[in-house]
């Protein structure tokens, strides 16, 4: 199997530049280009499209939900492991949306899929405007000079020197929650 990388500047497309100003980090991706165009170019249509949540929830990408008003129809999700080549532990999901309305796009419930299509549950995807996150719950204090074990998953050394954050410890601490994003898509979770 041959190997595929990611190509640079491959979101870097004219419309990104001339017509997705309001649309905030949404640029980035070449589906929500897609998504941004059919809403401007065909404003009355029924979008089904496969793709990952995050338009819907991820903390970025709020210029986007407040640009693209369109009500939920239906849909489902199924885990990323049911498609070959894809690497992580998140949905891809299968959502019709009907752009000829103004709602905004708030928590959308859908089936869940395992492998074989048969249904499993299923699954709130949560829009998280306007609520506190994980990331925002706690300030850290600044680091002092003294040195600190990092720990994985809060129990065991860090064998990965990778991205290693607290390395430093902080003034009168007795512990550290380290939440890099608000996402669990690289998490050791199993379920979605």
């Amino acid at each position: 199997m041959a190997k595929s990388e990611n190509k640079l500047g491959v979101a870097n497309t004219q419309f990104a530049r001339t017509a997705m100003r309001q649309y905030g980090k949404a640029t980035n991706e070449l589906f929500m280009q897609f998504i941004a165009r059919a809403y401007q170019e065909i404003p009355k249509a029924k979008l089904a499209i496969f793709s990952k949540v995050k338009y819907i929830s991820t903390p970025t990408l709020n210029e986007f939900r407040d640009a693209w008003r369109a009500e939920y129809l239906g849909g489902f999700a199924v885990h990323s492991k049911a498609f070959e080549g894809l690497k992580g532990n998140f949905p891809i999901s299968f959502f019709i949306w009907d752009t000829a309305s103004s709602s905004f796009i708030c928590d959308v419930t859908a089936l869940s899929l395992d492998r074989s299509g048969n249904q499993i549950g299923e699954k709130t995807y949560l829009n998280y405007d306007g609520r506190k996150l994980l990331t925002d719950w706690v300030v850290r204090p600044p680091s002092n000079k003294q040195t600190s074990i990092p720990l994985k998953g809060a129990i065991i050394p860090a064998t990965s020197t990778a991205d290693l954050r607290g390395t430093r410890w902080s003034d009168d601490a007795i512990a550290w929650l380290n939440c890099a994003g608000n996402d669990f898509q690289n998490a050791l979770a199993k379920t979605f």
